[in-house]
C-alpha cells in the first residue's frame, strides 16, 4: 500500500526537463532521470516524486480532465511527520508551478483544491489500516518497531525541521544539533551531540552524547543524562524559542573540566527515523493497552 497524488499542468504539458529543473532547484532532492528522491538529512523524512511517461487507456495518470505527469509516492507504516513534510512539499509545488492535483485515495480531496488537513487525515486513516493489515498478516509485531509517543515524535520533528531557521537566529558560532532517536534495546530516548562544551542551542532531551575516548584511531561516544549538564544550562543559557542557548567566547572552566573527566553512563544505538512508529497508533492497530 502506498499513498499517491497526481499532478498535471493547468496549461500545456509538463516535460521531463521541467520536472528535473524544478526538483533540482529545491533542497533535499536527488534527481535521477524521471525520479526525484526527497531525503531530509535533519528530520529523516523521505518520499519521492516521479515523472510519468505512461499514456493510454487504463493508465492511472490518464483521466477525462487530462494527463497527470507527476506523482507523489509516500509510504505508510512510517512516522506521521513524513506525511506532514510531504504535504508541505506538495503545497510548494502547487504554489510555485501551474499544476493541479488529483487525490486518488478514498476520503481524499479528489479533484478539489489542496487541503492539507483533509489530506493528512486521509493519510492517517489509510496508515492505520496498513498497520492493521500487517498485524493480520503476522508481518508486524510489537517488537518490530521501537515505539515513541506521537506528541514526543512531533516535538522532535518540529525541532529538526526548524534547525536551519534556528541556526540563522543564533548565528554560525553556535551549534544547533539534530535531536537523535537513541535506542537501548528496550526504550527510545532523545539525545543530542555536544562537542567539548562548545556553544550550543540545547533542546530539552533525555541524554547528551559526548566524546568518550579515542580507540584505534576512532572516536568512541557515550551518553550522559541531561541532568548531568542541566547546571550549565541554568548558569550560562538564555532562552531562544524552544532552545537554551549557551553562547560564550570561551568555554567556561567548569564546563571544560566536566568534558575533560566525564564518563558516559549509557550506550545507545542511533535509530533511523523510518524505523520508529508512534506508540499511540501502533497500540490501536495491535489493540494493546500496556506500556511499550
Amino acid at each position: 500500500m502506498i499513498y499517491t497524488l497526481y499532478f498535471r499542468a493547468t496549461d500545456g504539458e509538463i516535460s521531463l526537463k521541467m520536472f528535473q529543473n524544478y526538483f533540482n532547484n529545491h533542497p533535499h532532492y536527488h534527481v535521477e532521470g524521471p525520479q526525484a528522491f526527497y531525503r531530509h538529512a535533519d528530520t529523516g523524512a523521505r518520499f519521492s516524486f516521479v515523472y510519468l511517461h505512461t499514456d493510454g487507456e487504463g493508465s492511472k495518470n490518464v483521466r477525462p480532465e487530462g494527463t497527470y505527469r507527476i506523482a507523489l509516492n509516500l509510504s505508510y507504516c512510517v512516522p506521521a511527520f513524513f506525511a506532514m513534510e510531504a504535504l508541505y512539499e506538495v503545497e510548494k509545488l502547487i504554489d510555485e508551478t501551474r499544476v493541479v492535483l488529483y487525490d486518488s485515495q478514498s476520503g481524499g480531496v479528489g479533484n478539489k483544491a489542496f487541503n492539507g488537513e483533509v489530506m493528512f487525515d486521509c493519510w492517517m486513516t489509510h496508515n492505520e489500516e496498513a498497520l492493521r493489515q500487517l498485524v493480520l498478516s503476522n508481518t508486524l509485531e510489537e517488537k518490530d518497531y521501537p515505539l515513541v509517543p506521537y506528541d514526543l515524535l512531533q516535538l522532535v520533528w518540529e525541532w529538526n525541521y526548524a534547525k536551519v531557521n534556528m541556526q540563522g537566529i543564533v548565528g554560525d558560532d553556535v551549534q544547533v544539533p539534530v535531536i537523535m532517536a537513541l535506542f537501548d534495546g528496550e526504550y527510545v530516548r532523545t539525545g543530542v551531540m555536544w562537542n567539548d562544551g562548545a556553544p550550543i542551542a540545547m533542546p530539552n532531551v533525555d541524554f547528551v552524547v559526548v566524546k568518550q575516548k579515542e580507540q584505534d584511531g576512532q572516536t568512541v561516544y557515550g551518553a550522559v543524562a541531561y541532568e548531568a549538564i542541566e547546571g550549565f544550562v541554568k548558569a550560562y543559557a538564555h532562552i531562544e524559542g524552544a532552545a537554551y542557548v549557551l553562547s560564550y567566547d570561551r568555554v567556561p572552566d567548569d564546563v571544560r573540566a566536566f568534558f575533560a573527566q566525564v564518563t558516559p553512563e549509557r550506550k545507545f544505538k542511533r535509530l533511523d527515523m523510518s524505523a520508529i512508529l508512534e506508540k499511540d497508533i501502533v497500540e490501536d492497530a495491535l489493540n494493546l493497552d500496556g506500556d511499550a
